[in-house]
């Protein structure tokens, strides 16, 4: 099964990263496996990841910016200090 909708995609490391409105994201190995996923409906409009270390970092149009865990998909944290956020994270 794929990744409906995904508006948002991002080359890693060692995975394809999708981000979809309606399914959230999803880690797609090199030879077109999912993962895993992380769904976030809520979220709205999310921006390509980008990898820091063992994270993954991305922000959504209705709810802030997201770490996630980049081998599982773990959320680790959410950071809602306002609405609308839409750029994507820059490396520093």
């Amino acid at each position: 099964m794929g990744v409906e909708g995904a508006v948002a995609l991002r080359a890693g490391s060692s995975r394809l990263y999708a981000a979809s409105p309606r399914e959230g994201l999803a880690a797609v190995t090199m030879q077109g496996r999912i993962e895993w996923r992380q769904g976030m409906a809520q979220a709205g409009d999310l921006t390509p990841p980008q990898e820091v270390g063992p994270y993954l970092v991305f922000s959504g149009g209705r709810a802030g910016l997201f770490v996630l865990e980049r081998s599982n998909g773990q959320l680790l944290q959410i950071f809602d200090r306002s609405r609308n956020v839409r750029s994507a994270p820059h490396r520093c």
